[in-house]
């Protein structure tokens, strides 16, 4: 079965498109805080689980098939206890928006995915 990498490795932004100072939270280690908490009555599951957390924790890219991606969108978009902006954000990664900096690229400046606020500047 063919496999899809993701790498959330980046960091959790504000809303102004900046990463939060002082913080070293990445949406993996969001995401590995998170799937830390559900249970499964399936030890291949849990094992499973406990894996990914581990590789999310430590800034590592997960490698998912078609069914376990399908899974982990499932589980964030519906079970997942967390906001419509870290869940957008997570869902950047799910969907495969792969051109986005690593956390140490973004706390580095090199990650401003929204436009300046404000009115376009004249020409």
């Amino acid at each position: 079965m063919s496999q899809k990498s993701l790498n959330f490795d980046r960091p959790y932004l504000h809303i102004d498109g900046k990463p939060i100072e002082g913080t070293d939270n990445t949406l993996g280690r969001i995401l590995a805080s998170m799937l830390s908490q559900e249970g499964s009555e399936d030890k291949y599951e849990f094992n499973k689980h406990a894996a990914w957390i581990r590789s999310l924790w430590n800034g590592e890219s997960l490698s998912l098939d078609k069914a376990d991606l399908d899974k982990l969108k499932d589980y964030v978009e519906k079970k997942a206890k967390a906001s419509g902006w870290v869940k957008s954000q997570l869902f950047e990664v799910l969907d495969g928006e792969d051109d986005k900096p690593s956390a140490k690229a973004a706390k580095d400046g090199e990650h401003t995915p929204f436009p300046p606020a404000g009115p376009k500047p004249k020409k």
